[in-house]
């Protein structure tokens, strides 16, 4: 007897009303679900949704990145170049946008490169970076020469055809650099010329510290001339000096002034020479009068 047999004889020896639906059918759809249940595929455990999770976290972390990258190059850094600041007639003492101080010289103009970070170039003029613990270099870009001055105490001067830019070291040490070519190291006490049209660097030179005496009111004349001693004084202090008599201009003056006052300076000139002075009521004329030097 087959299993649809033993089924049906089953129901009637038990007294059970016949069903609604044939034997036959039925047991044909049972073995029908059967299969179809077979076929389902199985759903992924959980290794699959966590390896999943870590996936969709990396892929957002990486877009975040790129993002962050995106706006801080093409935001953030200048597109064009900037002027810092420009001077007239006078001295002004300033400070980069990074807070390093500067102290530029009369009629000069620096500007920040664009798409460099902290690479500045001074069309003219001269810009002095006083001595610091700041272990962050000043670079500046002359021509083709790369100027890095590390812990301060240089002068940067560029002539106003934009030909000879200069360097002089007041302490610390710059590293200047040339494309393809090893740094040179200039040292405290040393001075450097560039020719920007012939790519050409000088020999090192003794400084001159009163080309920066306008920032660091260190004044070293030998046997000077009284003129330009004067010249040099009176831009430190933001005053014009003036003389009594041509006689005056003969003279010649050697000291050091060392961070004086104006009146101190003056005081120690004037003992030397043999001469009185005297300073307008807005303090911007010094009137030297005296028997002058023959």
């Amino acid at each position: 007897m087959d299993d649809k047999a033993h089924y049906a004889d089953h129901v009637k020896h038990d007294g059970y009303p016949e069903p609604d639906i044939p034997a036959d059918e039925a047991w044909d759809a049972m073995q029908q679900m059967l299969q179809h249940s077979s076929d389902v595929p199985e759903r992924p455990n959980g290794i699959s949704r966590a390896l999943l999770k870590y996936i969709s976290y990396a892929c957002a972390g990486i877009i975040a990145v790129l993002v962050l990258l995106f706006y801080s190059h093409h935001v953030t850094r200048p597109s064009k170049i900037i002027t810092v600041w420009q001077t007239a007639n006078q001295i002004q003492q300033d400070s980069l946008p990074n807070g390093t101080i500067c102290f530029a010289d009369e009629f000069s103009q620096l500007q920040l490169l664009p798409d460099r970070d902290t690479v500045y170039t001074l069309t003219s003029g001269g810009v002095f970076f006083p001595a610091t613990e700041n272990n962050q270099p000043v670079r500046l870009q002359q021509g083709s020469l790369l100027i890095e001055g590390h812990h301060g105490g240089f002068l940067v001067q560029q002539d106003s055809a934009g030909t000879i830019a200069s360097v002089h070291v007041q302490k610390g040490f710059v590293l200047l650099t040339l494309p393809g070519k090893s740094p040179m190291k200039i040292n405290e006490g040393e001075s450097i010329h560039f020719n920007e049209r012939e790519n050409y660097l000088s020999e090192k030179g003794k400084v001159n510290p009163n080309l920066y005496s306008y920032a660091t009111l260190v004044f070293e004349f030998n046997d000077t001339p009284l003129p330009e001693a004067a010249a040099l004084i009176g831009k430190a202090y933001g005053v014009t000096i003036q003389f009594s008599n041509g006689r005056l201009l003969r003279c010649r003056i050697t000291t050091r002034l060392d961070n004086k006052t104006l009146q101190d300076a003056l005081d120690i000139i004037g003992y030397t020479l043999n001469f009185t002075y005297t300073i307008g009521q807005q303090k911007k004329i010094v009137y030297i009068t005296g028997e002058g030097c023959e």
